[in-house]
């Protein structure tokens, strides 16, 4: 026993045990009791976690990381019962090199939300904030998943039904850490502790259990979210904003796009399940009559799995012909393998079509709406920074290839805009700075790649050409930070530009922490512009501003005015 009231567990007391099962687990005794228990090696300690009490393990291989077939250490499951009695900054289980964050943990913040993160040596980390708060005084389900064979959606966190999730694509292995694993507490260098939970922990374990989590399917939010940017609707230009549905039909959504039936209606689609890339994933539809949005449907619904692959979807994209056929696009598949799929409507949405299977390519725009010539020629960013033209109302796609000299990274997604006598291609990167095409032959022909001086977060963006000649982008005025995939998805923001290149701050539709992303925006027939975005993957949230009346500011050096946010 240490003097700070630590049960330290030899490895050699535990090796058969772990080894056995390749699973680590420990249930406590009744929260009545004074006691804590290790029920397989009867080994005692004082009360769990109170009074600056915790649990300490010993180091061993099994807690570093998991065998998946001789894959290596590539799979981490923990799973935790606990009750806390009150909120605050705490760990619940951790595992990581002394005082560092190299390794895993699992943490509790001051708002009860929970976070999963996984850090190696080379400073490659990833992590995961859960959805859902914990309450004091109740007992909660905590399972949490890392699984390295996948790049992407492969860092998961479920708190009782509600599951939230995460990519770490640099982390194909775990570190193996050479320090104790610690339940309940932060464990730095011998007697020197801290962030102690207070509370009752019932039971932990830690395995590879993938099979029976990463198949999980979460619960939808029906509780009511607080809306942000309340203290934005001051701004010039703010007309309104709202969400698109209240009670959501899935417990997560993203990736919407919106279109102009005409009339004051609009619609719009986006893909919703219990994560992005989960196999539940649909395509979601919704209808504005000028008053209020419809019940979302169900478009296309979730594919699952075939032989081989779990199977999901992906990136709708609505689009109107002006010979009055409504258009989605959609990808399925895997993100690695999608195929581009097609739906169209002659009623706007009320009936559609069969799909059409575009095969063995990757066609038709990527994520944001296409535009349509004067000739009704439809011409859309697709695949990476190709071009692809149709001449038969998307049924079949001519590849226009683009150039990439400087060889810019990540460049994917772009958007179009329409000048007189040529046209605009606007890319996301992993640069840090946006790149640019253009095109003086209506879309035949492209220069190569060049910088555009405005910031690239690695995230969706759109933009739209105004009646007037102008053009208007909405993006994250962000940057990557340094060693980052990607960087921060708020702020929201609406820039103004005349020739594409010399952009000014018009407004910001987001600055609250979370995720305000991959938005798609349009102009109706009324002149008001009309934008949907990903609100923190549980909504789909509607704005619409009056770009007559936006007041603009200069964007200096990359900078966004600090004045105009507030």
């Amino acid at each position: 026993m240490l003097k700070t009231n630590i049960l330290l567990i030899t490895a050699l007391s535990l090796y058969c045990d772990l080894f056995a099962a390749d699973v680590a687990n420990w249930k406590f005794d009744e929260p009545s009791k004074n006691k804590v228990a290790d029920t397989v090696n009867n080994l005692t300690a004082e009360k769990l976690s109170q009074d600056g009490n915790m649990f300490i393990v010993a180091d061993n291989d099994v807690l570093s990381g998991h065998d998946n077939n001789g894959d290596g250490f590539a799979s981490l499951v923990i799973e935790v019962e606990f009750m806390p009695d009150t909120l605050g900054q705490c760990q619940l289980v951790r595992k990581t090199i002394g005082n560092t964050e190299i390794g895993y943990q699992l943490s509790m913040k001051d708002d009860g939300c929970l976070v999963f993160s996984i850090c190696h040596a080379e400073g490659k980390s990833g992590k995961v904030t859960s959805r859902r708060r914990v309450e004091p005084g109740k007992w909660h389900k905590v399972v949490a998943v890392w699984d390295g064979r996948y790049q992407f959606y492969n860092i998961q966190l479920q708190v009782d039904e509600y599951i939230s999730w995460g990519s770490a694509p640099f982390c194909v292995r775990l570190t193996n850490t050479d320090s104790p694993l610690t339940i309940g507490g932060l464990y730095r260098a011998e007697n020197n502790f801290g962030q102690f939970f207070s509370g009752r922990i019932a039971s932990v374990k830690i395995s590879h259990d993938r099979p029976a989590v990463l198949n999980a399917k979460g619960k939808a939010d029906f509780e009511e979210i607080k809306q942000t940017g309340e203290h934005l609707r001051s701004q010039s230009g703010f007309v309104q904003s709202r969400f698109i549905y209240d009670n959501p039909p899935t417990p997560e959504c993203h990736a919407s796009t919106i279109v102009d039936l005409g009339g004051g209606k609009l619609a719009a689609s986006w893909f919703g399940g219990t994560h992005e890339g989960h196999t539940d994933v649909g395509i979601w539809f919704s209808k504005y009559d000028g008053t209020d949005w419809s019940k979302p449907v169900c478009l296309v619904k979730p594919i699952g799995r075939n032989e081989t692959a779990h199977l999901s979807m992906f990136n709708p994209v609505l689009f109107k012909h002006s010979n009055g056929t409504l258009m989605l696009f959609y990808k399925d598949g895997l993100l690695e393998d999608m195929e581009s799929r097609l739906m169209t409507s002659n009623d706007d949405g009320l009936n559609w079509s069969n799909i059409t299977y575009y095969e063995p390519y990757l066609h038709g725009p990527s994520k944001n709406k296409p535009i349509e010539l004067n000739n009704g020629v439809i011409l859309s960013a697709a695949a990476g920074y190709n071009m692809e033209i149709s001449n038969d109302f998307g049924k079949s796609w001519k590849i226009v290839k683009v150039e990439n000299p400087k060889n810019y990274f990540g460049v994917i997604q772009g958007t179009l805009l329409k000048y007189d006598k040529s046209i605009q291609a606007i890319f996301r990167t992993r640069e840090n700075n946006m790149v640019q095409s253009w095109s003086l032959d209506n879309g035949i022909s492209w220069t190569p790649l060049t910088t555009l001086p405005m910031p690239s977060n690695n995230s969706g963006l759109d933009a739209v050409t105004l009646k007037d000649g102008r053009q208007l982008m909405v993006y994250n005025h962000t940057e990557i930070p340094e060693g980052r995939w990607g960087g921060p998805r708020s702020p929201l923001n609406v820039a103004i530009s005349g020739d594409g290149q010399n952009w000014q701050a018009a407004l910001v539709l987001e600055d609250e922490p979370g995720e305000y992303s991959y938005p798609a925006v349009i102009q109706a027939d009324d002149g008001l512009v009309h934008i949907s975005y990903t609100w923190k993957r549980w909504r789909v949230k509607w704005a619409v501003i009056d770009p007559s009346k936006l007041e603009l500011h200069p964007i200096v050096n990359e900078k966004w005015p600090v004045s105009d946010t507030k």
